[in-house]
């Protein structure tokens, strides 16, 4: 919780939600949908009001249309109303193409699922108002601004009114996305967003938004909370990283942090917990209750004990002989060069763990290609006589999920091909290649093949991002991004509406920061004979990694690209 009182409001307070603008403006969009003949409205390729449609729109919202705009997400009181009316479930949205109303009837519903609609409603509202680059900063701002206002209505007149208020929100905007694993770097954009010009002193933007919702009353010189914005303040923090509670039995933390993805915002769930604790007693009650969790949670248990580092190695010895924790104690103490490597046995009952994970999750093309990795066999009669063999517990899950999956006759991704065009962005002449590689190798192969391709010498720091994630390598790895050999090419280059052109951007040597587009071209059957990675096509030769200080100092030309010495590196 965010607030300073740990008092629950009554869920009456939702009541007032009802009369808030941005409600009753969903409501209108809602009935605007509604034509007389009955079909459902065309909507843009964004998925919202087509601009030839935008005027129409706002006079049923009651708003004025704007001189100029470019589209509906450029007009804020209908794109506000329009993000609530979906997320609240009074719009019916069909394949981002169509939209109708639902004939859902807010004023109906009882005080319990109004406020559950209302919630859902905001939270598609804040996310409709966060910049691309600022994650969960706008909800934090939301959540800091209740929490201030919270404060001053409960004895703290200071913090009331103009330049106070917002100077407290500025300075514990900060703490609060620490609270919740929201980087300093996400709240900026989101405070720039607000701001009133060069001054960076009020945000005027956020209090529009706060009054609209019906969280606040008054204007950007004079907030106040309402009712609803207490109500709230306990729960837009719903699903947001905080730290579990220290007394939590382990499997209930354990629980809790499975509920998120990314190992930092794992790490983050699990740290004060960790931190009541010496590491040795950590990783046993980690590792006891993983034992009798599922195959994920005993992954992240895994995961969160490897955090209290050597210190605890001699619980995973005494874990050595458990049938489920075994094999991964026999990887980490590998790993820290404690033992020899891991059996073949301990490698593969690995890999049916991890392909228990991939059925969990839905992905049993995933679960075929970690096995048809791990064992034994050319075909996947094979794999999965391989698969009972191991004795893992969830076996016969795995080899059910695969064999239907076989059965449906869907493309295997370990048959599949990815066609990439690197382009190094900014530089002249022209320089880019076109390569072909398996769509299950991952971001660390591209990273090998682009090093390849480009002459890069590989003594620099690089990074990947991947839509709003990033990934580094094992060594230099990064704060704040993930591995990247975690992740396969066939999930990083998950395909668009077309299945291409899904781009990522590859940075290497931090200080010179060599920029990469690397765009999904085609995804191609692999070709029986071929060797994967190949180089198929390319523009422009080696880039001078270090030019000289002039050209008198040495050559600054780049040399000539040689295609089939490209290929031979890369077998």
């Amino acid at each position: 919780m965010v607030a300073d009182t740990d008092t629950d409001p009554d869920d009456g307070s939702v009541g007032g939600a009802r009369f808030s603008v941005v409600v009753q403006r969903a409501a209108r969009i809602a009935n605007w949908l509604a034509p007389e003949d009955g079909g459902p409205r065309t909507l843009s390729p964004a998925g919202t009001v087509r601009k030839p449609e935008v005027p129409e729109a706002c006079a049923a919202v009651g708003i004025p249309v704007p001189g100029k705009y470019r589209s509906a997400a450029d007009v804020r009181d209908l794109n506000l109303p329009w993000a609530f009316a979906v997320g609240s479930g009074l719009i019916d949205i069909s394949g981002k193409k169509t939209a109708s109303k639902s004939g859902l009837d807010l004023e109906a519903l009882d005080g319990e699922e109004f406020g559950r609609r209302w919630l859902a409603g905001t939270r598609a509202v804040l996310d409709a108002e966060t910049p691309k680059d600022a994650d969960e900063g706008v909800r934090i701002l939301v959540l800091t601004a209740l929490a201030v206002l919270d404060r001053a209505a409960s004895g703290q007149p200071d913090l009331a009114g103009g330049d106070a208020f917002w100077r407290a929100v500025r300075a514990t905007s900060d703490r609060v996305g620490d609270m919740f694993n929201v980087s300093h770097g996400s709240l900026w954009p989101a405070r720039r967003k607000y701001y009133d010009g060069p001054r960076f002193t009020s945000m005027p933007g956020l209090a529009t938004l706060l009054t609209a919702l019906g969280l606040a009353d008054g204007g950007v010189d004079d907030l106040t909370i309402t009712d609803l914005g207490r109500w709230a303040l306990h729960r837009l923090d719903e699903g947001l990283a905080a730290a579990a509670d220290q007394e939590l039995p382990a499997r209930e933390m354990i629980a809790e942090a499975a509920e998120f993805h990314g190992e930092e915002t794992r790490l983050h769930v699990a740290s004060a917990w960790l931190a009541a604790r010496k590491p040795g007693t950590a990783v046993r009650e980690l590792l006891t209750a993983a034992a009798g969790m599922s195959a994920r949670e005993r992954a992240i248990a895994v995961e969160l004990a490897l955090a209290a580092g050597e210190a605890a190695l001699g619980e995973w010895r005494k874990m050595a002989s458990n049938p489920r924790i075994g094999p991964h104690a026999a990887m980490v103490l590998w790993e820290y060069g404690k033992r020899g490597e891991p059996s073949d046995a301990n490698r593969r009952w690995l890999a049916v763990e991890a392909a228990s994970i991939a059925v969990a999750g839905e992905n049993p093309d995933e679960a075929l290609t970690l096995v048809s990795e791990a064992l034994p066999g050319d075909d996947a009669e094979s794999w999965l006589a391989g698969v009972d063999k191991t004795g893992h517990p969830d076996a016969k899950e795995v080899t059910e999920a695969v064999t239907s999956f076989l059965a449906s006759g869907a493309p295997r991704v370990i048959d599949s091909v990815l066609q990439l065009k690197v382009t190094l962005t900014g530089y002249r002449p022209a320089t880019w290649r076109r390569v072909q590689m398996p769509a299950t190798a991952d971001l660390e192969d591209l990273h090998d093949v682009i090093q390849t391709l480009f002459g890069w010498g590989g003594d620099h720091l690089y990074v990947f991002t991947v839509g709003k994630r990033h990934y580094s390598g094992v060594f230099g790895h990064l704060d704040d991004t993930g591995y990247d050999h975690e992740i396969r090419l066939n999930t990083a280059f998950a395909p668009g509406a077309k299945g291409k052109g899904k781009k990522i951007e590859y940075v290497y040597d931090l200080g010179a920061s060599w920029k990469h587009e690397i765009t999904l071209e085609k995804t191609l059957p692999a070709s029986p004979g071929q060797q994967y990675p190949v180089c198929v096509e390319f523009a422009g030769g080696y880039p001078v990694e270090y030019p000289p200080e002039s050209y008198e100092d040495g050559d600054g030309e780049p040399e000539p690209f040689d295609l089939a010495e490209a290929n031979r590196n890369l077998r």
